[in-house]
């Protein structure tokens, strides 16, 4: 809303709301003479509609000062809304002055800065005693603060003009002042729709009357009350305030909708404007994502995702493979994907615990199902207590994760995938164990593990003193922080996947088998 370039520490600002920039020339006598459209070399000339109006009740007519001209700078602010559309700082200037023209007296001159032939007026303090002992009404200005300036800034704004937006500001720099115009945007809402984006988040497009479309966040337009017919403010995607034109108001948003998704009811509040149940597949358009790729299904939309598990009364991610659409699709793979693919990284960045789950169970099902469904044993046995591992065994006690992951093991779709030699090689890693962190150009985890085992080495599920080297993959993707911390810390080396190959010649021996 307001440039940080404005707001440096220990400036003086005026915030200058909502209205018509003005500039009044008082002649070499004191006497007023002329009003101006906008300030400095930007300032037209128009007199002849508007200096008759500028009578005692607006402005003072004579001033002190004398002997050369005089400008005085301030704004007619209001809180008419016209129906425009456009940059609100240039967009309603013609219409603004039309309704100062028919009624004055929705209007209030605050004047911010003076500039004279014949007085040279230094910094603000000097300016703004002036323009309160000449008469004037004099415009809210404000120090810039230490710290979280362009929010303090925007607070008092806001307490000393509660119904209206800024149109530029304007700021000291010793006895040079200089006005910048907000990039604040308004339009006349001709109707509202919602749409849920790949986050389950629920969004609105506000149509304007010239067929423009903005896309803002919901909660606001209900904060707003926003509605057919008003005149809206944007800064950016968020809206800042809205007209609220009662005579011509549609029905109120009363923070409250249906999710579109499952049908439930929906309770609408600041940062909050999604379905309330976890489980609706209005919030699991992601992890679908993630399960399409374990079995290489085409990424649908977001929009189609919503539609499908509507149409389809969908109410877990394994029912979607026995739609006629995706049935066919089967996959072989690790238990380890399996886990990724199921389990939110968002609610588990870390995947270390995965992987030591998935070989402890060294690819036996009834032990994968076992554990499971006793998260809690899983625990134990596998000493997952940092904060890591208990937010995965956090994850897998929920009903539904325990439920699609077993339904999807045995769908008949899924086979587990048994690591095996690439080729027989020289048994050059034999008794060695390796760490696989991080996105391989050579392929997948199972891929590498799959090569090391063609020299007799293993791969660990863990970093301790068993482990001879980390192997990087080259793609800095998915990289375990913490485990490269540990065998920093335990002195184990850490390769790069080029450098490890490039060091033991593997893409030769990859090359000689074909592969």
């Amino acid at each position: 809303m307001l440039s940080r370039n404005r707001l440096q520490q220990g400036a003086f600002v005026n915030v200058i709301p909502y209205g018509i920039p003005i500039t009044i020339q008082y002649d070499d006598r004191g006497a007023i003479e002329k009003v101006f459209k906008f300030w400095g070399n930007d300032r037209v000339d128009i007199s002849s509609d508007m200096l008759k109006y500028f009578n005692t009740d607006v402005v003072p007519q004579q001033i002190a000062l004398k002997g050369g001209s005089s400008w005085v700078w301030g704004v007619l602010e209001t809180h008419e809304s016209p129906k425009t559309e456009g940059v609100s700082a240039d967009c309603s200037t013609k219409e603004l002055i039309e309704l100062f023209l028919e009624d004055p007296n929705q209007f209030k001159f605050l004047a911010f800065n003076v500039t004279s032939n014949s007085a040279k007026f230094t910094g603000p303090a000097p300016t703004r005693q002036w323009i309160k002992m000449a008469g004037f009404n004099l415009l809210p200005g404000y120090i810039v603060p230490v710290s979280s300036a362009t929010q303090i800034i925007c607070d008092r704004f806001k307490q000393d003009f509660h119904k209206t937006v800024p149109i530029a500001v304007a700021s000291f720099d010793g006895t040079d002042i200089t006005v910048e115009k907000t990039a604040i945007t308004q339009c006349v809402c001709k109707s509202i729709s919602t749409y849920l984006d790949e986050s389950g988040e629920i969004h609105a497009e506000i149509l304007s009357e010239s067929g423009k479309s903005y896309n803002v966040y919901f909660e606001d337009v209900v904060k707003y009350n926003v509605s057919k017919q008003d005149v809206v403010y944007f800064d950016g995607f968020k809206i800042i305030w809205s007209s609220n034109d009662a005579s011509k108001r549609g029905k109120k948003h009363l923070g409250a909708l249906t999710c579109s998704v499952c049908g439930k009811p929906i309770q609408v509040f600041a940062g909050h404007c999604h379905c309330d149940d976890p489980d609706c597949m209005s919030l699991r358009y992601n992890d679908f994502v993630r399960l399409s790729k374990l079995f290489n299904i085409p990424i649908v939309p977001a929009s189609k995702f919503y539609e499908i598990a509507k149409n389809y009364n969908i109410t877990t991610l394994d029912q979607f493979l026995e739609l006629e659409e995706f049935k066919d699709y089967k996959t072989s793979d690790s238990l380890f994907n399996l886990l990724k693919a199921l389990i939110s990284s968002y609610a588990c960045p870390n995947t270390s615990p995965m992987k030591q789950f998935a070989a402890k169970c060294t690819n036996i099902k009834s032990t994968f199902e076992y554990y499971i469904t006793h998260p809690q044993v899983a625990q134990r046995d596998m000493e997952l207590y940092d904060r890591f591992g208990q937010a995965f065994i956090d994850e897998i006690s929920k009903p539904i994760v325990q439920y699609e992951i077993i339904h999807i093991l045995n769908s008949g779709k899924f086979e587990i995938l048994h690591a095996g030699k690439k080729f027989d090689g020289p048994p050059i890693f034999r008794n060695k164990n390796f760490y696989l962190t991080g996105t391989f150009k050579h392929g997948s985890h199972e891929d590498i593990e799959s090569i090391l085992m063609s020299y007799e080495g293993n791969v660990s599920a863990s970093i301790d003193t068993t482990v001879s080297a980390v192997i990087l993959g080259d793609i800095k993707e998915n990289v375990d922080g913490m485990a490269v911390k540990d065998a920093n810390r335990l002195g184990i080396r850490i390769f790069n996947e080029s450098e490890f190959f490039k060091m033991f010649e593997i893409d030769s021996d990859l090359q000689e088998n074909l592969l």
